[in-house]
């Protein structure tokens, strides 16, 4: 610098003398103004020079050289050497018009850099898509800016399963109870490999269309008939393998369905363990569940957990974490009602059996806490151990050492050991602590301890050049107590703002753990430190904010438009933890939405209600509740079932008959085969079964041959509407019924009442006519012997009456009952108009009767004639021979040896020998004197 320089001109001519003066530390491409004066040897000043503006150059910010990009299997990995004094790196991948930033740090330790970007960061940032083909940018960045970015090739990325046949051994088909199971040889995820989709047509060169997908598992296809299945392999890329050949699937094996609950388990005991919940049961000895929901419940909030059996016999047991308690309830309880239900593989689940959880035992409670309290610059520091069982302390500040700890009043610090308190009050203050266990239950209150927190800037103050004694400080600014200062002594850097407020220290007598900086006004790295907030923006050229505070509107969030946050954000939580993510991916764990809705690890979603507008893809499960479908204001809900060119409609707009309403319909081609109406539960139906009875277009008939049984509409008259015992009706099918009436049976047991009014019985020329109120035997040609049953009269007329019994109090032979000749049950009787009468004791024949039989005889008056006799002995009429002349004989004496007297001994004897010249009963002998 020359004296001229300063307006200067007393020693010589411009130029003559010149001098260097070196100003460091100032900013590049900056405008300064520079003043100088002159100081004397007696250390007096001259006045200030006139102002010169200096302008500082601009640094290079050179770009990053030797950008090499490859693939490496599915990652793709990038290299670069860094130039000095850059500060970090951001490489832009596009692909399309979609451009994604992916920031890297920089390696300090070396020049060449590298960095992995794999599949699965690509697919995160491409919604979802493994992209190969891309474009890159990679842009380095400096404490103050960042270059424009250098360009760079990425080579095409190679994948062997892109378009890759299918061999038929590398897949099966297998019939399982569902329909079939469709399964591949297990290819490596660590590549490409995404999953693999099943496809199914109603024809081998049909159209196929995907029924479900799975990555190495088999998938289960539901299907009634016999179809055909293709697979291709997807990839993360967003490509595909070739088709396979097509298989065959085999026919539907019908399902029985299980709606039966399974047995609950017995024994049921549940403890705590630490802070987890062991539920102990035996499970029963048949029909076990497959599965536990376990309800627990604590002041009327309910929350629910699904555990698996170890064991589908004997004891055993299932633990609810801690975790899993405070996920589901948010807070937690020390003591719970439960109910643990059983579920099998059908979804059917039990009642489920009661039990309790007994009260989580206090191990905090008499235990007083003990502590060590620290005066720090601007605070003070409380150090304690926790006991066991304890999770963390709280630290109360009070006036006066008699003070009562209250979290609303006193609280100054919740956590571990050490705890670091801010207090620029500068006075007294008594300390108290009291342990807590994760539950919230606590110790005692710890005696008393009282602390003053120290002055920063009153430490040391200089004034004027000194030494540093060990209790000195260095102030830089005007003022130790007020205003813009640092202050430097033996306990650290203390900063304060220019409104006197402190923003950063750092403190060199910091305890272990304790915090060696407090700040709340810096830059750490990009993240710029506020007294309420910590924040950044990522996304270099676009306004974008990602930071963390402890009092505003947002505790977290991330890309949001607005500092602090704002509902715009890609991702924030608020204190109250409300959370808001676009795009947002759980591992483990269970999900929880307020009481009525929870996903857990395994995927199973809990819900007691949900409103769904887009597609709902599920392989299995149980309604087990009512589904509207559709309403009577929005009558667009259908469900549907397709299977090649048929389909199954449920829904609030089926079309029938021209009309729209709420039905079930089956359809194919075009033609509805099958239709339940809602609204008067009309059913239609023209193919299918119903029992075992088959339905036809007008017809339901069922069996076979002999056991064959039918009904139908026929328009023919005298067509067949009921029949049983052939295939196809005819005049001699066993039973039928035309459409006019007319009833045909070989064979009938009729327990109830029959009206007819005309028609025939039996054979049509031998049986019987119903003729009104008669009943008509059909009798021989010319009409006798007819038989007729008058129903008005009461009268049976024409009869002939053999064998078997007649019974009644009176039988009149005539035409009325008024008739002369009768039998009655008191044993009278009378015929012949008289002649002949009697009582139950006598009998009487009118005088003059002619009485005649007709006995044969020779008539000659010799012995065998016949005649009417009385038997000996018995009395009774019987025939016997007319007179016997036997001489001087007397046959009961015998006198004369008449041979008659042998004869008749004989038969008095024998009473049975008869013959010629045998003397036989009711014979009339004749003998002389």
């Amino acid at each position: 610098m020359a004296y001229e320089d300063l307006d200067d001109y007393s020693v010589g001519a411009a130029g003559s003398d010149t001098f260097d003066v070196v100003i460091p530390d100032l900013d590049p491409s900056t405008a300064y103004p520079i003043q100088f004066r002159w100081q004397f040897a007696d250390k007096t000043v001259s006045e200030w020079s006139v102002a010169k503006i200096l302008n500082t150059p601009e640094i290079a910010r050179p770009e990053s050289t030797n950008i090499v990009a490859v693939w490496n299997g599915t990652n793709l990995e990038i290299t670069w050497d860094a130039p000095n004094l850059a500060n970090g790196f951001v490489i832009y991948l596009t692909s399309g018009s979609t451009t994604v930033p992916f920031a890297y740090t920089l390696d300090k330790t070396k020049t060449a850099q590298k960095a992995i970007i794999t599949a699965q960061n690509l697919r995160d940032s491409f919604s979802g898509v493994f992209v190969t083909t891309l474009t890159g940018l990679l842009k380095t960045t400096y404490i103050d800016t960042s270059t424009s970015g250098s360009a760079f090739t990425i080579p095409a990325y190679s994948d062997p399963l892109n378009g890759a046949a299918i061999l038929d051994s590398s897949w099966t088909i297998t019939p399982v109870d569902l329909g079939f199971s469709v399964s591949w040889d297990a290819i490596p995820t660590t590549g490409t490999y995404w999953e693999t989709v099943v496809y199914k047509s109603s024809t081998a060169n049909g159209t196929y269309l995907p029924v479900g997908s799975a990555t190495n598992a088999p998938v289960i296809i539901k299907e009634l008939n016999t179809v055909y299945i293709k697979i291709r392999h997807r990839l993360i890329t967003g490509g595909y393998s070739a088709y396979s050949n097509y298989k065959v699937g085999a026919a539907y094996v019908p399902i029985v369905f299980d709606t039966t609950p399974p047995a609950d388990v017995t024994g049921i005991s549940a403890v705590w363990s630490g802070d987890d919940i062991v539920v102990s049961y035996t499970m029963p000895t048949s029909d076990p569940g497959s599965r536990f929901e376990i309800v627990l419940t604590n002041s009327g909030v309910s929350r629910t957990f699904f555990k698996w059996p170890s064991a589908q016999t004997g004891a055993g047991s299932v633990k609810i974490t801690d975790a899993e308690l405070f996920a589901q309830f948010g807070q937690r309880y020390t003591s719970y009602t439960g109910l643990i239900k059983s579920i099998d593989s059908g979804e059917n689940q039990t009642s489920g059996v009661a039990f309790t959880v007994a009260s989580k035992v206090n191990a905090l409670a008499a235990i007083v806490p003990t502590f060590t309290v620290t005066q720090i610059s601007n605070g003070y520091t409380v150090v304690y151990s926790l006991p066991s069982g304890a999770s963390y302390a709280k630290v109360y500040e009070g006036a006066t050492s008699g003070f009562t700890p209250n979290d609303s009043t006193n609280l100054v610090y919740s956590g571990s050991s050490p705890g670091v308190v801010i207090n620029s009050t500068y006075s007294e203050v008594f300390i108290k602590i009291k342990y807590f266990a994760i539950d919230g239950s606590s110790s005692l209150s710890s005696a008393a301890q009282a602390v003053t927190p120290l002055e920063a800037g009153m430490l040391s103050l200089i004034a004027n050049e000194v030494k540093i004694s060990t209790t000195g400080s260095i102030l830089a600014g005007d003022s130790a107590t007020s205003g813009g200062r640092a202050i430097l002594n033996k306990t650290g850097l203390y900063v304060y703002n220019t409104g006197g407020s402190p923003s950063t220290q750092i403190i060199a007598n910091a305890t272990d753990g304790s915090p060696t900086l407090i700040t709340t006004n810096a830059k750490i790295a990009d993240w710029m430190v506020y007294s309420s907030k910590i924040e950044n923006t990522l996304h270099a050229g676009t306004t974008q904010y990602t930071g963390l505070s402890p009092s505003g509107t947002y505790a977290f969030w991330a890309g949001s438009t607005t500092a602090g946050g704002d509902a715009s954000a890609k991702f924030s939580v608020t204190p109250a933890g409300a959370v808001i993510a676009r795009n947002i991916s759980v591992y483990g764990g269970t999900l929880s939405v307020g009481a009525n809705f929870d996903v857990t690890s395994n995927g199973v979603l809990t819900a007691t209600s949900a409103n769904v507008t887009g597609t709902i893809n599920a392989q299995a499960g149980v309604f087990k509740g009512t589904v509207d479908v559709g309403s009577a204001t929005d009558t667009g809900g259908v469900l549907r079932v397709s299977a090649g060119s048929g389909t199954i409609l449920i829904g609030t707009n089926a079309l029938i008959n021209g009309t729209t309403t709420a039905a079930i319909t089956a359809s194919s081609g075009g033609t509805t085969n099958f239709y339940v109406r809602a609204s008067d539960g009309y059913l239609f139906s023209q193919y299918g079964k119903i029992g075992g009875w088959d339905i036809g277009t007008s017809k339901l008939s069922g069996g076979g041959g002999a056991s064959a049984v039918g009904l139908q509409i026929d328009a023919t008259a005298g067509g067949y509407a009921f029949w049983a015992g052939a295939g196809t009706p005819d005049t001699n099918t066993p039973f039928s019924v035309t459409n006019q009436g007319l009833l045909r049976a070989t064979n009938a047991i009729i327990s109830g009442a029959i009206t007819a009014t005309s028609g025939k019985i039996g054979n049509q020329t031998t049986g019987w006519n119903i003729n009104g109120s008669t009943l008509e035997s059909y009798g021989t040609p010319d009409g006798t012997n007819k038989v007729i049953l008058n129903s008005t009269t009461g009268e049976v007329s024409g009869a002939k009456i053999s064998g078997g019994k007649i019974v009644g109090s009176a039988f009149y032979i005539g035409a009325t009952d008024a008739a002369t000749d009768y039998f009655k049950s008191d044993g009278t009787f009378r015929f012949g108009g008289g002649k002949i009468y009697g009582t139950s004791s006598s009998l009487t024949i009118a005088a003059g009767t002619n009485i005649q039989m007709n006995i044969a005889s020779n008539d000659d008056g010799t012995a065998g004639d016949k005649t009417v006799n009385q038997a000996v002995g018995t009395g009774a009429l019987t025939l016997g021979r007319a007179f016997f002349y036997g001489s001087n004989y007397n046959p009961q004496t015998g006198n004369g040896g008449s041979r008659f007297d042998t004869r008749y001994q004989f038969y008095l004897a024998s009473g049975s020998y008869q013959g010629v010249d045998a003397f036989d009963a009711g014979d009339i002998w004749m003998q002389r004197e």
